[in-house]
């Protein structure tokens, strides 16, 4: 299992070669992986503007939470 921490998801959505993403997406292939409430907090306040906010939080719809 892996805990993914919000430095990882900025640089993830700031990558723009997609190399890192790949990376992370072959990390994860066969290991489930996780964000805490914090960290979806902390993306969310990080956004810079309602579509940021808007997309940022559609993909959290799709992520496996962490239950504290």
């Amino acid at each position: 299992m892996f805990l993914v921490d919000t430095s990882v998801w900025i640089n993830l959505f700031r990558d723009r070669t997609s190399s890192m993403r790949q990376k992370f997406e072959i990390a994860v292939a066969e290991q489930p992986y996780y964000l805490s409430r914090f960290t979806q907090v902390a993306l969310l306040q990080g956004s810079r503007n309602e579509q940021e906010w808007q997309l940022l939080n559609s993909y959290r719809l799709y992520q496996r939470q962490m239950k504290s």
